[in-house]
């Protein structure tokens, strides 16, 4: 049973005094590379148009960084030949060469994806083709193509998120995630309630195990598929394989597995006798309490009903047919839950483990319910907030007499944080259910950033005017909750980047020694946090000496040239164009 909970930052990762950003006029020592045979674009059809193309193309990263070795980077040019950028032995742009060029088994048409690469290991890389085709290659000398397969169905293309190998028995498995969108006429879920119809549109994500033979060859050993609603921020195999995460705005089941067949529990409503089908449940809450009420159109029976509550699921059956489960919004005091029974109606109580916390759903990420605002809370709420209402103008002066810091008129409409159901999940490969999740909404996704070859990519999420670095950690089986650790802060870079329209990619090196908002074409806006002051300056409200301050600094790009990649590493910052490449040597 998954287990709802809340990315709490670390307070000792926060700086409330931060100082801010002051502009740095010094200078980036920069490199440039051309090349003549230009970056492969592919743009969507006339047929892709719906906002998952829109998101799956306008966002793909064209340079590929090998996470084995830093400052390996890769891309693939009109010629689809994947080319090493070379470095010299001044840690320079040099050159490129080709390592590999991709089979054209077929000819680019409307509905293919562009190309992908990924390194699950030190030897081994997988590019797919935007066609269908999965390639595994060797990369011990010469990079030799080892596998070559349509692995999901002839010329279906797919994209490739993430890959990485384990060894099992002395055998090494490779697991990919591969991403497809799929139209309504395309659909294979069953039509369950829990599909929503006007979802034209849904997201595919394909979990690929291969298997190494001993003669050297590959050999697919499972195919498991998952689908849902929406594109997802972040896809990642959890290191070991036996799980996936996830960041989206509603949840992914699995719909099949080739080996371990999936059982799908389905929420009967037709035969359930609810009489409002678009709305199962009425919920409504106060301070301390929830009660869930339902109405069935014929007289049931305490016998028909089974109620299971921990402190943080609910489920209930009627007549042995689920009718509502799933993991509670917040936690609960489980031995509190009371329920009654008259006629047709059946009402639930349920005590809040925390009190005063007012509770957006009931379940998390479902639909079904409606909630009855209880007259006596909003009755205090408008008294809580009668203060703030005035026939005169609020002067923007506190009881010191010095102007505040912050004032709610320096937020603008880019700064609202969606108020939606958006979480971080954690998928189990073998039972098929979410064993993990960390409510994210009212929280700003960023972007993710890969610190550690042999860990999954850390997750940048705004926390109030904060950027916060979370990295999801392996669950054990004796873990009550899958741990996520808050590691950094980028301070006020979550208020900062609110405003920046034009941004295309926000990335961060390992070491997070800085962060950079790459804006889709002539400028890139770098943030460092703790920089050395030279000389004595003083903070004009306090006098306070500063030691240190952060500093932003403007790359000015090639105009009217659009970024297709970027890459940053501890020293530098790699930005692609569609003929060059450009490397900022951030960190000397």
């Amino acid at each position: 049973m998954k287990k709802l909970s809340e990315l709490r930052p670390d307070k000792r990762l926060l700086n409330p005094d931060f100082n801010g950003y002051k502009l740095s006029l010094a200078s980036i020592p920069s490199y440039n590379l051309a090349f003549d045979n230009g970056v492969d674009q592919v743009s969507p059809s006339d047929d892709q148009y719906s906002f998952l193309y829109a998101k799956l193309f306008s966002l793909h990263n064209y340079l590929f960084a090998d996470k084995w070795n830093e400052g390996n980077l890769y891309f693939i040019d009109k010629g689809w030949k994947i080319q090493k950028v070379v470095m010299s032995d001044s840690d320079a742009v040099e050159k490129i060469e080709a390592v590999w060029e991709i089979p054209s088994n077929h000819k680019r048409s409307p509905g293919h994806y562009f190309p992908s690469v990924s390194f699950p290991s030190q030897d081994l890389a997988v590019v797919t083709d935007g066609a269908g085709t999965l390639h595994i290659i060797s990369r011990n000398t010469t990079w030799e193509v080892t596998y070559s397969e349509e692995v999901i169905g002839k010329e279906k293309p797919f994209v490739l998120y993430d890959s990485s190998c384990v060894e099992n028995d002395s055998q090494c498995v490779l697991h990919c995630l591969i991403v497809h969108v799929e139209s309504e006429e395309d659909r294979t879920l069953s039509d369950s309630k829990e599909d929503d119809p006007s979802n034209r549109y849904v997201t595919v994500i394909d979990w690929l195990s291969l298997v190494q033979e001993s003669s050297g060859s590959w050999s697919m050993k499972n195919i498991r598929q998952l689908q849902g609603s929406g594109l997802p921020d972040y896809i990642s195999l959890e290191p070991g394989c036996k799980s996936i995460y996830l960041v989206n705005e509603s949840p992914f089941k699995f719909i099949s597995d080739s080996e371990n067949p999936v059982v799908v529990e389905k929420i009967e409503d037709k035969k359930s006798n609810i009489q409002d089908l678009e709305k199962l449940y009425k919920w409504q809450q106060n301070d301390e309490e929830i009660k869930v009420s339902f109405e069935f159109e014929n007289k049931i029976e305490k016998n028909e009903i089974k109620i299971t509550a921990t402190s943080d699921s609910f489920s209930l059956k009627y007549k042995d047919r689920l009718i509502l489960s799933g993991s509670l919004f917040h936690r609960i005091d489980n031995d509190l839950t009371l329920w009654t029974l008259q006629d047709n109606k059946l009402e639930v109580t349920v005590q809040k483990e925390e009190k005063g916390l007012m509770w957006r759903e009931f379940i998390a990420g479902d639909s079904h319910g409606e909630e009855v605002l209880d007259e006596h809370v909003v009755t205090e709420v408008h008294q809580r907030l009668s203060h703030l209402c005035s026939d005169t103008q609020v002067k923007d002066i506190d009881v010191c007499g010095s102007a505040p810091s912050f004032n709610m008129e320096q937020l603008e409409d880019c700064d609202s944080t969606p108020g939606e159901y958006k979480a971080l999940m954690r998928l189990d490969g073998v039972t098929h259910e979410i064993t993990g999740e960390y409510t994210l909404a009212g929280h700003q996704w960023l972007f993710s950033v890969q610190q550690t070859a042999s860990a999954a990519p850390a997750i940048c999420i705004r926390h109030d005017v904060d950027a916060c670095v979370w990295q999801p950690q392996v669950a054990t089986e004796a873990s009550a909750l899958w741990p996520c650790q808050h590691t950094s802060t980028f301070y006020a870079f979550g208020y900062v980047q609110a405003s920046k329209q034009n941004k295309k990619f926000l990335l961060s090196p390992p070491d997070l020694s800085y962060v950079a908002v790459c804006e889709a074409s002539n400028h890139v806006l770098l943030y460092r946090q703790a920089m050395p002051v030279d000389g004595d300056l003083r903070n004009r409200r306090t006098g306070g000496r500063v030691s240190e301050v952060g500093v932003q600094q403007l790359i000015k790009l090639e105009p009217n040239n659009l970024v297709l990649g970027a890459v940053a590493t501890n020293k530098s910052l790699f930005i692609l164009q569609e003929n060059s490449l450009q490397q900022y040597r951030i960190n000397q």
